[in-house]
């Protein structure tokens, strides 16, 4: 894997933008509002939502969802659970890759669906759904401090790729 899209900007995207950047990859993540993107842009940091924590130079900042996942080797989901449809919506006929990985707590209101099957739903035979999740806060982990998390799939194969980017 070389480039990984981040689908939101928010203190979650964020960390998991600076992690695997950290780790050798190429990250695009997606933001929604133009305060976010010039933060990121002009100053290397997400101000609103990840005061102090710097945002590698591998990571470039998208207004354009499509821009920001073409290409992609993988796609973590990282908007709130009552938003993942309608962002989904916006992105399912531009995607290239075959996973997307959910980093979202809760379910969607009005369905009580889970995020994964919300993504299954508007991501039909295109994708492999995985799921991040755990006792964790971004906070937590943008600082490096002991958490767990675990990662789940029904595609146990895509499982081991995965793990290593994280």
């Amino acid at each position: 894997m070389k480039k990984i899209s981040i689908v939101g900007a928010g203190s979650w995207g964020t960390t998991l933008a600076v992690l695997i950047a950290e780790n050798g990859y190429d990250v695009a993540l997606w933001a929604r509002e133009e305060a976010i993107i010039q933060s990121i842009t002009r100053e290397k940091e997400n101000k609103r939502y990840l005061s102090g924590i710097k945002i590698p130079a591998n990571v470039t900042v998208e207004s354009s969802i499509e821009k920001a996942i073409s290409n992609a080797d993988l796609i973590i989901s990282a908007v709130p659970a009552q938003f993942t449809r309608e962002i989904t919506k916006k992105y399912s006929k531009h995607i290239d890759c075959d996973v997307v990985v959910n980093v979202a707590k809760g379910i969607e209101i009005g369905t009580y669906k889970r995020v994964s099957e919300v993504l299954r739903e508007e991501l039909p035979g295109k994708t492999s759904i995985v799921t991040l999740s755990g006792p964790n806060h971004a906070e937590e982990v943008s600082r490096k401090m002991p958490t767990a998390t675990v990662i789940a799939s029904e595609n146990v194969n895509c499982l081991k790729d995965i793990k290593k980017i994280f």
